[in-house]
Formats: structure tokens, C-alpha cells, sequence
């Protein structure tokens, strides 16, 4: 009996260290997409990162981002800038939550949003949301004494979050997980299966890659065109509240969403030259209208900047979004490349794909008009700012021509000052020196000398007279 229990064991840890394994293997082998993730080396803007915008008390070092310091009642928060059309994908967090107390507050949350939030209630977000929420509450705010803890939630907009309860009555799952002033930096993964309508949540908090399930939850519904985000926010209590690295990928790269909607990050339409080689000319075809299709879905759409933000964030938005665009027609340009080299390569008729081609430089020509749109807004912008640092420039220069006009007047009265003490010691010594080498001035000491000889002696001899009347009496 004991045997078999032993047995069963460990069947069930070789079985949990396969898990590990193949869970590892898969993240190794998928790529991450940049478009949705950051890491250090960050590049930095003003309120933002590349495709990521933050704000509150979300500062940026060279190794990783605070969204809160260990400063009671602070809140930050940073949020993609790119939709995830997605259906199946992956989402691996590094993180640190420290602080010098026995207990800490309050904790961050991990967004799956229809819209980045304003600060708020929960986690420094607001407390209605469309979405997933997946907090890591290190703070027990119900008294149930089971923080830190890990909680999803997911609503639409219908449920409201409340602090008192750590959102417990409407919480869908969670675990308990000892990820707070951690030797190593945790990590999380958030893994969301779209057809299978499957989202897990996983824990790593020794930073040894393995990996314990928190909670596997069924019949999760999330949609396309969501936003990822982080929040956190202190109480009365604080700690730091630190991300290293957000890594998302993308797991069914190929499917598409049942609605067709415009893709964040375009795919390169390439055809490669060995399977021209090989393949017949039904095949052939079959590759030329693939790429004929993929021509007919809709040029990239990206965030504008809104209307009510300083001048300064809307430029670094501006930024950002050129930049996507530019690596849109990069793509494109990529895909007429290609298609042009497999065109070279292939043995069949040229007429074949001459026609895709076309239609893919009509279709570069075409999205460029949006794209010199952007940049002739863009680079008005510049102008101003260049307009603006210009004047800036010329007032730094009088300033300074002011300031090395005082200093030369400093120099001049220190130069004055300095000759006319000069002077004056120059003149006490020669009154001095006139003084003492006087020729009138010797019979004049002479005479005082006598003066003071005959007092001291007329003194002395009254001195005498009355000491020696004492004794005769």
C-alpha cells in the first residue's frame, strides 16, 4: 500500500515537472510581440515608452518601471497605446513588490480593458471597467487574512469594485501566493485560450521557472480590440510597486477574429522561393490569391493623441504613432520585395503574379496619403517646438551677456576696492614715518621724560615723610 502511494507521487511530480517543462518549451518557441510588450533597455518619451503611455506617479529607471514609490497614497498606471486582435495569447509579468514594513499596501492589478482607465478606487483605476482585472492584493482589507493575494475579475461595467471587500463579492477566482518582498523578482503568467474560452493564471515567485497554477477558469468570453494595462496604488501603508519586464505573444499568430477588424501589427505577404520550386501550379495559385486576399484588408488604424493633453504629450504620441505607421509601409515594401524575388525565383509563367504585385504597390501608393498626412503634421509640430527652443535660446543668451556684464562690474569695483585700501595703508605709513622722524619731536620726549622723573620723585619723597611720622608716633 505504501508502495503504490509512493508510486502514485511521484507519477504526479514527474507529471507537474512535464507541465513545466512543455510551458517553457512553448515560451521559448513563441516570439514576443513588441507592439504589446516592453522591456529594459526602455526608451523613453515624455509620459510614455514606445507603444506604452503612463501617468500618476509611474516613473522610469534604466531597469524597470515604479508604478507607485513606498509613499502612502500614490497611484500610477500604464497603458498600451495598440488594440490586441489576438484571439489565443499570452501575457508573462516580472515584477517586484517591496517595502520595509511587516505589512504592505496595496497592491497592483493587470488590465484586459475596452478603454485605458482614469485613476480610481481599484489598484489606481477606476472602479467600472469592461474587461479583465487581475489583482495582486498584498493588503487585507476583509479580514480574512489570506493576503497577498491573487484575484480575477471580470466585468462589464455592471459590477463595481469595492476596496473594503477586496472585491471579493464579485470576484470569479483567485489564490493565495506569497509574491510580496520576494529574494527574487516573481513572475505571473496570464494565459488566455479564445476558442476554448480558457484563462489561467500561473505563479512563479521564486523566479526558477516553476511554475504553479493559481486558478484555471472556463467560459471566459474576452473579446478583440482590448487594451493591456498596469495600476497600482498605496494607503495608509506603501510599498514599491516595480515592473521589470511585460512580455505578451501571441499564440495563433494565423487565426483571425470571427469579425474581421483592422490589425494592430500588419502581416509581411511573403511566398518563399523553395515552395514555388516545389509546388504545382494549382498550388502556385492557391499562394497567389492568399496574397491577393491579404491586400484587401483595411490599412492599420492607430490612436491619435487626444485633444486635452499638454502639447508635449501629444507630440511624443505623434511620435509614436509615425513610427507605427512607417513600420506599416516598411512591411509593405517588404511584401513587394519578396514578392518580387519569388517572381525571379519561380520556373512558372511571371504573368502569374504580376497582378498581385501591382495591386500591392497601388495599395503602398495609396496608404502613403494618410502616412505624408501624419508627417506634415508631425513635422509642423516640430517647427513649433523648434520656434519655441529658439526663443528659449535667444533669452538664455541675454541672460548670460547679463550675467558677464555684472561679473566684469564685480571685477572692476573689487579692482577699485582693492587700490583704494591700497591708498590708504600707504598713506598711514608715511604719517607714521613723518611723525616719529619729526626733528621737532625730540626736545618735546625729553621734557615728558622730566615731567614724569620729577612727579615719580616728588611722589616718593611724600611717601617717605609720611612713613617716617608713623614711627616717631
Amino acid at each position: 500500500m505504501r508502495r503504490g502511494v509512493v508510486f502514485i507521487a511521484l507519477v504526479v511530480l514527474v507529471c507537474v515537472d512535464l507541465c513545466v517543462v512543455q510551458t517553457v518549451a512553448e515560451e521559448r518557441d513563441t516570439p514576443v510581440v513588441r507592439l504589446h510588450s516592453f522591456a529594459k533597455p526602455f526608451l523613453k518619451g515624455h509620459g510614455s515608452i514606445r507603444f506604452w503611455n503612463f501617468g500618476g506617479s509611474t516613473v522610469v529607471s534604466d531597469d524597470y518601471i515604479r508604478l507607485t514609490p513606498s509613499t502612502p497614497s500614490r497611484t500610477g498606471n500604464i497603458w498600451n497605446v495598440a488594440k490586441v486582435e489576438a484571439i489565443d495569447w499570452e501575457v508573462t509579468l516580472e515584477y517586484k513588490i517591496h517595502g520595509g514594513g511587516r505589512v504592505g499596501a496595496d497592491g497592483f492589478a493587470f488590465w484586459y480593458a475596452e478603454t485605458p482607465s482614469t485613476q480610481g478606487p481599484a489598484f489606481g483605476s477606476k472602479e467600472t471597467w469592461s474587461g479583465l482585472m487581475i489583482s495582486f492584493d498584498t493588503y487585507d482589507n476583509d479580514g480574512k487574512r489570506n493576503n497577498p493575494y491573487v484575484s480575477i475579475i471580470m466585468n462589464d461595467e455592471s459590477k463595481v469594485y469595492n476596496p473594503a471587500t477586496d472585491g471579493q463579492d464579485i470576484q470569479t477566482g483567485g489564490c493565495q501566493s506569497f509574491f510580496r518582498n520576494t529574494a527574487k523578482n516573481p513572475k505571473a503568467r496570464i494565459r488566455y485560450e479564445g476558442e476554448q474560452q480558457t484563462l489561467s493564471v500561473w505563479m512563479d515567485t521564486s523566479h526558477d521557472d516553476r511554475w504553479t497554477q493559481c486558478v484555471e477558469l472556463h467560459e471566459i468570453k474576452l473579446p478583440t480590440g482590448y487594451y493591456f494595462g498596469l495600476s497600482a496604488t498605496t494607503g495608509a501603508l506603501a510599498d514599491n510597486h516595480d515592473v521589470y519586464s511585460f512580455q505578451m505573444r501571441d499564440l495563433s499568430p494565423r487565426k483571425r477574429a470571427v469579425e474581421p477588424q483592422p490589425p494592430s501589427q500588419p502581416e509581411v505577404v511573403s511566398i518563399k522561393a523553395a515552395e514555388v520550386s516545389g509546388a504545382s501550379k494549382l498550388s502556385f495559385r492557391e499562394l497567389v490569391d492568399r496574397a491577393k486576399l491579404s491586400l484587401t484588408e483595411p490599412v492599420p488604424t492607430f490612436p491619435s493623441a487626444p485633444k486635452d493633453i499638454p502639447e508635449q504629450l501629444a507630440l511624443e504620441m505623434l511620435t509614436t504613432t509615425f513610427s507605427l505607421q512607417f513600420e506599416h509601409i516598411d512591411t509593405l515594401m517588404s511584401s513587394l520585395v519578396a514578392g518580387q524575388q519569388n517572381l525571379n525565383a519561380a520556373s512558372l509563367p511571371k504573368s502569374t503574379l504580376s497582378n498581385s504585385l501591382v495591386a500591392l504597390s497601388k495599395r503602398l501608393s495609396t496608404s502613403a496619403v494618410p502616412h505624408q498626412q501624419a508627417i506634415d503634421s508631425l513635422m509642423k509640430h516640430v517647427a513649433e517646438v523648434e520656434k519655441t527652443t529658439s526663443m528659449i535660446t535667444d533669452k538664455l543668451h541675454a541672460q548670460d551677456a547679463t550675467l558677464t556684464h555684472i561679473q566684469s562690474a564685480a571685477h572692476h569695483l573689487s579692482s577699485a576696492t582693492e587700490s583704494l585700501h591700497n591708498q590708504i595703508s600707504s598713506t598711514a605709513d608715511t604719517t607714521v614715518n613723518k611723525f616719529f622722524n619729526s626733528t621737532s619731536f625730540g626736545p618735546w620726549l625729553t621734557i615728558m621724560a622730566l615731567q614724569v622723573a620729577v612727579l615719580f620723585g616728588v611722589f616718593t619723597w611724600k611717601k617717605f615723610q609720611q612713613d617716617k611720622a608713623t614711627k616717631l608716633m
